[in-house]
């Protein structure tokens, strides 16, 4: 968890502080759902992004069931 938090205040707070909340509710989302789980490449999955170890995993699974 504390490699996340370093992550989350390398990658998003550094430009310094939100004007307001709202302001950091969307960057907070837009960090996680839009960069941190889809584009962000995660040692734990060989180094590829979320979205293309999905994509792997499907082509993969897709292949399997038409042999």
């Amino acid at each position: 968890m504390d490699s996340c938090w370093s992550r989350l205040k390398a990658e998003l707070l550094e430009n310094g502080v939100f004007r307001i909340l709202e302001d950091a509710h969307t960057e907070l989302f837009e960090y996680i759902e839009c960069y941190y789980n889809r584009v962000r490449r995660h040692s734990s999955l060989g180094n590829i992004s979320p979205e293309q170890f999905e994509q792997k995993y499907y082509r993969t699974l897709n292949q399997n069931l038409h042999t």
